[in-house]
């Protein structure tokens, strides 16, 4: 959920960042601000979604097995979410 709020304020960023811009493969200001959002707030929800997943996996050390089944799960389901964003 938090990775939606990470590529709005980045699509209300993209504005100030792609604005002054003018695109020589003739983009709409639509498609190069598009562009420019999922590229870096890709990035910055890759490196907060990897963490996250990363300590629900650090559960698979664990001696009990609901709890090793859980941070696999979570890890996976982080992740996924991450990738249909």
């Amino acid at each position: 959920a938090d990775v939606v709020f990470v590529f709005t304020d980045y699509w209300r960023s993209s504005l100030k960042f792609v604005a002054d811009q003018e695109d020589p493969t003739g983009r709409s200001i639509v498609q190069v601000r598009l562009t420019w959002t999922l590229y870096n707030a890709g990035k910055a929800s890759l490196a907060t979604s990897a963490t996250t997943a990363v300590s629900f996996f650090a559960n698979l050390a664990s001696v009990l097995k609901p709890l090793r089944e859980f941070g696999f799960f979570m890890g996976l389901c982080v992740m996924l979410v991450w990738a249909l964003m």
